[in-house]
């Protein structure tokens, strides 16, 4: 079985998940996995080239900007 938890900001999400681990689930966290592909600089020069350098200060992606261009627009 698998199972996806989505939710807002403070809808519980992360304790729903630490429950879940803590009773032996198998887990992956894709905000963590994100948080370490756009690291890769290969992926920062895509995100420079679709969304420009107001999402970046200096090389570090400004995730929450990222988020804010990504999600306004269906077509991102």
């Amino acid at each position: 079985m698998i199972i996806g938890i989505t939710g807002g900001i403070g809808s519980g999400k992360s304790t729903v998940s630490r429950i879940l681990r803590n009773k032996g689930f198998y887990f992956v966290d894709l905000d963590s996995i994100s948080h370490d592909v756009i690291q890769n600089p290969k992926i920062k020069k895509q995100l420079l080239e679709n969304f420009g350098n107001e999402i970046f200060d200096k090389e570090e992606v400004l995730r929450k900007k990222l988020g804010e261009i990504v999600f306004k627009n269906k077509k991102n």
